[in-house]
């Protein structure tokens, strides 16, 4: 199978193509795609928000951390966005400041050891609202937006799947770092396949397409 590679220059077919995360030409699926490069940071503190580089919406990201005390207080990043009828639905990971490990020290300022995913819903992809899921204890009460997930963090909707039990499917990493993978009906409520480990380690932090069946 040949690649055609088309960036300015005479196309030319390649059985093998790498592609630049900066390269906004030659990557495929860039409509409405904003790509930039962020600062290197030195210590705690010296974040940016990321969405804060858009030239169009300086310092507007569509989904900001929550408040304090919540469980995406200090974190939100890696999201999945899916258009499931005619809403969006977003599956993010976070952090906060208030489980009961959170580090807390003046080297590291207190947040979450271990990573959750968050959910939100849209219907025009800009504003974004947290539903009360009540599903995961965080900061001792089940009123926050945290899906009920034993892992992963990258969302597939499926809904030709014959099973209704596995239309959403998500990947992540297992102990090891090895490649996991978990099954639902809703998105929000999961249970992890029988078969986990299901591959070797890997990063799985990019969510995967279905393509053509597969």
């Amino acid at each position: 199978m040949n690649i055609e590679v088309q960036n300015g220059v005479p196309n030319s077919q390649v059985s093998e193509v790498v592609l630049l995360p900066f390269d906004d030409y030659s990557i495929p699926f860039s409509k409405g795609l904003l790509l930039n490069l962020v600062h290197g940071v030195r210590k705690p503190g010296d974040e940016f928000e990321g969405a804060g580089f858009d030239p169009n919406h300086p310092g507007e990201p569509v989904v900001r951390v929550g408040e304090p005390g919540t469980s995406d207080s200090k974190e939100v990043i890696w999201p999945t966005v899916i258009k499931v009828g005619s809403e969006y639905r977003m599956w993010y990971v976070c952090r906060g400041d208030s489980d009961h490990d959170a580090t807390d020290s003046w080297e590291h300022p207190k947040i979450d050891r271990r990573r959750k995913l968050g959910f939100a819903v849209s219907t025009d992809g800009i504003k974004w609202e947290k539903p009360n899921l009540g599903l995961v204890e965080y900061n001792g009460n089940k009123n926050n937006n945290l899906i009920d997930s034993p892992g992963g963090n990258a969302v597939v909707y499926d809904p030709d799947d014959a099973d209704p039990e596995r239309r959403f499917k998500m990947i992540g990493q297992g102990e090891g770092f090895a490649l996991t993978a978990y099954y639902s009906a809703d998105g929000l409520s999961w249970k992890p396949s029988p078969h986990n480990p299901v591959g070797g380690p890997c990063e799985t932090w990019i969510a995967p397409i279905k393509f053509n069946g597969c």
